[in-house]
């Protein structure tokens, strides 16, 4: 029995630790290029390789302005349309659908927004949501609504990675990284975190957890309590 828990705990740890960052809307390291441009996928391979990584996935997010008049009376400045790796950002954070379904990766012209925007824009499930792009007039189709975001920002469009790529015209292009690391010991943190960096080199920027102290207590104190 004691030898079948040592085989288990350190499962148990990693989903302990995950369980809390994603409840937290937290991930360990965000990566994103100084000047704000998109950069290769290949990216993901080197962080990936850094010792103590536990999960990483990429991104592709810009800001979609939106002209006045756009949606009708909804009053929408702008929206963040967001692409990403389904699988390994399900493993990086938790999307609560209240209604429909999240996003496949076989899904093409599909969308998950929060039921705020739904709202807004008087759209219910499986209706189609319009956006402006450079290319003209798109429309998703919405087949999964969140509950309301609970940070401040623009309203945010979750399609699949090749969708955000194809409408931005960025072609095999993230512009962040994020990663968790299988480590809650501040100086082992701090370890890896400076070999992330230097395998990127300067012109990368990393950022780390906010209110990290915290979250950091927290889940040392969840790993003391398995051990």
């Amino acid at each position: 029995m004691i030898f079948g828990m040592g085989i288990l705990l350190p499962t148990m740890l990693a989903a302990f630790q995950a369980n809390v960052l994603a409840a937290a809307g937290q991930v360990d390291v965000t990566v994103t290029q100084k000047s704000g441009e998109a950069f290769a996928r290949s990216t993901l391979s080197k962080v990936r390789a850094v010792p103590g990584v536990r999960v990483v996935a990429g991104s592709l997010s810009r800001t979609i302005n939106i002209p006045t008049g756009y949606y009708g009376r909804a009053q929408l400045g702008a929206l963040t349309l967001t692409g990403i790796d389904i699988d390994a950002a399900q493993a990086l954070r938790t999307y609560p659908v209240k209604s429909g379904r999240f996003l496949r990766a076989s899904d093409e012209n599909a969308a998950v927004i929060t039921a705020n925007l739904a709202e807004s824009l008087g759209l219910q499930l499986n209706q189609k949501l319009h956006l402006p792009t450079a290319d003209g007039d798109v429309s998703l189709k919405v087949v999964g609504l969140l509950p309301a975001r609970s940070r401040p920002g623009n309203e945010e469009v979750l399609v699949t990675l090749s969708e955000a790529q194809k409408l931005l015209a960025l072609p095999n292009r993230i512009n962040t990284v994020e990663a968790n690391f299988d480590v809650t010991d501040q100086a082992q943190r701090a370890a890896i975190e400076q070999n992330i960096q230097n395998a990127l080199g300067d012109n990368y920027t990393l950022g780390g957890l906010s209110g990290g102290g915290e979250l950091l207590a927290g889940l040392q104190t969840g790993r003391a309590a398995f051990s």
